[in-house]
């Protein structure tokens, strides 16, 4: 009995398991405890380290500049210093002789994927977020001066359309809240503050903010004590409930503090080896098929497949 359904279901089905088989989404961030850079899986909270020695500065950001891993640290006491990784797992090198700004404590660190130039947005002494364009050959900075002081922020992130977004935990309240803000790339201004509860524990607790966007738009903010939230970008106090960071074995990560959030846009929902696996028996059986029905003799008509 002829079934020319079957056909059409059938590779529906396979390519409905083809594009539902993907990766989960991962981000890379430097948790304080041991130093060290750790893959975060962004599905589950679930952070594995992927550098096997300890980092040699005090880690401020992370973020990515092109393919790389780069970061913002303190190789000593006086200097804040750009770094790029060869790999998440790799040594990573320092890039001239610092910023040229000094001592820094909190930073953002950013792309603009619509300029691909490097940003900082580092708080100085008066406690005044400054923007900061960074060199990433030189890793000197030049500073993007607004024409009103800026509030305190030490998270950083671009959209794609060049939108840059702030974050900080300073809340005058002291309600465990985290600030949100708008970043102009040409006029170094923080504005539009918006607030976002986000205390897990009802304590008021302090601390630094770390921002990434996505592939999918997804704004991410991971907070210094370990959990990690995705924000609404449209409306500026949506937040998700938070997945707390753990190791494989379910254990908090939450005895040093987490610094940067870097998330490659490439690498991010691309379909498994499995996924590409079945892509490419589709891909033959559709061919091989349609072969079958190109070459059968006018007078027979089309193939059925039984």
């Amino acid at each position: 009995m002829s079934r020319p359904w079957l056909f059409g279901v059938t590779i529906a089905a396979l390519l409905a398991f083809a594009t539902g088989v993907q990766a989960s989404p991962v981000a890379y961030a430097i948790y304080e405890a041991d130093n060290k850079v750790y893959q975060i899986n962004l599905d589950t909270g679930v952070a594995t380290p992927v550098s096997a020695a300890p980092l040699s500065f005090a880690p401020l950001a992370l973020t990515y500049s092109g393919n790389s891993l780069v970061a913002l640290g303190r190789p000593d006491s006086m200097n804040t210093q750009l770094y790029s990784f060869p790999a998440p797992a790799g040594t990573p090198v320092g890039i001239g002789t610092g910023l040229g700004i000094g001592r820094a404590n909190s930073a953002g660190l950013a792309q603009d994927p619509s300029t691909g130039t490097l940003y900082g947005l580092i708080p100085n002494n008066a406690a005044e977020a400054v923007l900061y364009q960074i060199d990433p050959v030189t890793g000197l900075a030049t500073a993007v001066p607004s024409t009103v002081p800026n509030p305190y922020a030490d998270g950083l992130a671009f959209n794609t359309s060049g939108q840059g977004v702030a974050a900080d935990s300073l809340d005058p309240l002291g309600n465990g809240h985290y600030s949100r803000f708008d970043v102009d790339p040409i006029t170094g201004a923080v504005t539009n503050p918006a607030l976002i509860d986000i205390d897990p524990n009802g304590d008021g607790y302090y601390g630094y903010a770390n921002l990434a966007f996505d592939s999918a738009g997804r704004l991410w903010l991971l907070t210094s004590f370990g959990a990690l939230y995705q924000l609404d970008p449209t409306e500026p106090g949506g937040v998700t409930s938070p997945i707390f960071l753990t190791d494989a074995t379910g254990t908090p990560l939450d005895s040093g503090e987490w610094r940067g959030l870097a998330i490659e846009p490439a690498l991010l929902n691309v379909p498994e080896p499995s996924s590409l696996l079945v892509c490419g028996c589709v891909s033959l059986l559709g061919s091989v098929c349609y072969r079958r029905v190109r070459r059968a003799p006018p007078e027979y008509g089309t193939v059925s497949l039984k």
